[in-house]
């Protein structure tokens, strides 16, 4: 009797265990979106400059000057190699 009691409470303790879990594949994060435009508002004190700044495939990257109008249209570049600075049709790239 007292082996079926030891049994049956074994058993019963046993039981009472969690079990296997199934476990969940954790996915892979997102990749970041590297590929933008973005405009932006320049404050400091005695100027507000204006600016769209873009991303490109192949990591080419431009910020243009949109305010003020002294230097509107002024452009940066990064061409995957240099650095391009252009403005009322001059440019200089760097090295």
């Amino acid at each position: 009797m007292r082996r079926i009691v030891g049994i049956v409470a074994a058993a019963i303790m046993l039981s009472s265990l969690p079990g296997c879990a199934v476990v969940e594949e954790i996915s892979a994060p997102a990749e970041p979106e590297l590929l933008f435009s973005s405009r932006a508002q320049i404050s400091a004190p005695g100027t507000e400059i204006g600016c769209v700044f873009s991303r490109y495939e192949g990591g080419l990257a431009n910020t243009t000057i949109l305010s003020p109008a002294e230097i509107q249209g002024m452009s940066y570049d990064w061409t995957g190699y240099h650095f391009l600075i252009s403005f009322c049709g001059l440019s200089m790239r760097s090295e």
